[in-house]
C-alpha cells in the first residue's frame, strides 16, 4: 500500500506544469480583463500603476526587463499609451505579440480637421478613455481572447469558457449601474478631464468638461 502511495507521489511530481502566458498591459484595467479571460493560464500586470496619469508614464529600464518576458502586450491604443512603444522596443523582445484592444470599439469624440497644440487636450484618433464603459470592457475581452488564442491554441476551449462567463457578468453589472445612475438621467455631468463620455451612454446624459 506504502508503494502505492509512492509511486503515485512520483507520479504527479513528474507531472510538467503549464507554463503560464505572461501578458504585459498598458494600464491595471486590461490587466485585471486578461487575468479575467487568462485565468490559470495567464500572468498579467500592468506598467502603469493605478494612480498614475495613463497619458504620460515614465519609462524605466525595469519596465523594459518586465517586458522581456511576455508573451502578449496589450496597447490601449488610440495615441493614450504611445510611451508603451518604447518600452516594447527597449525589452528587446522579438516573440511578443502587441495587440491594440481598441479594435472594434465604436469611437467617441473624433476630431475632424486639423489638430494642433493649440486646441488644447484633444487626441486626435478620439477618445481613449473607452474602457470606462462596461459594454466596451466586453470588447476588450474579445480582443485579449483573440491574442491569447494566437498564441495558445491548446487554450482555446479554457479561454472561451472564461470569456463567456465575463461577458453574463458584464451584463448584469451594466443593468445594476444603469439602474444605479437613473436618477442622473437628463442631467449634466461635469468633469475635469474628458475621461467619461463613453459611460453616460448607458442612459441620457449630459457630459460637460470643465
Amino acid at each position: 500500500m506504502k508503494l502505492r502511495i509512492l509511486t503515485y507521489i512520483l507520479f504527479l511530481t513528474t507531472i510538467p506544469a503549464i507554463a503560464k502566458i505572461t501578458v504585459a498591459t498598458s494600464l491595471t484595467d486590461f490587466a485585471s480583463i486578461a487575468n479575467s479571460i487568462g485565468g490559470d493560464r495567464v500572468d498579467a500586470f500592468a506598467i502603469a500603476k493605478p494612480t498614475s496619469n495613463p497619458h504620460s508614464v515614465e519609462v524605466l529600464p525595469s519596465y523594459m526587463v518586465k517586458v522581456a518576458r511576455a508573451r502578449v502586450y496589450v496597447k490601449v491604443g488610440l495615441g493614450l499609451d504611445g510611451w508603451a512603444d518604447q518600452i516594447i522596443s527597449g525589452s528587446r523582445n522579438t516573440n511578443i505579440s502587441v495587440m491594440d484592444a481598441s479594435q472594434g470599439i465604436e469611437v467617441l469624440e473624433k476630431p475632424t480637421g486639423k489638430v494642433d497644440a493649440s486646441m488644447g487636450d484633444v487626441h486626435p484618433e478620439g477618445n481613449p478613455h473607452y474602457w470606462l464603459d462596461p459594454a466596451n470592457a466586453v470588447m476588450i475581452a474579445q480582443n485579449i481572447y483573440r491574442a491569447l488564442l494566437a498564441v495558445d491554441p491548446d487554450g482555446s476551449s479554457y479561454y472561451q469558457q472564461r470569456l463567456s462567463i465575463f461577458r453574463n457578468d458584464a451584463k448584469v453589472k451594466s443593468a445594476t449601474l444603469k439602474k444605479q445612475m437613473a436618477p442622473l438621467a437628463n442631467k449634466a455631468i461635469f468633469t475635469y478631464h474628458s475621461s467619461w463620455p463613453y459611460l453616460p451612454r448607458l442612459l441620457v446624459c449630459e457630459l460637460s468638461e470643465s
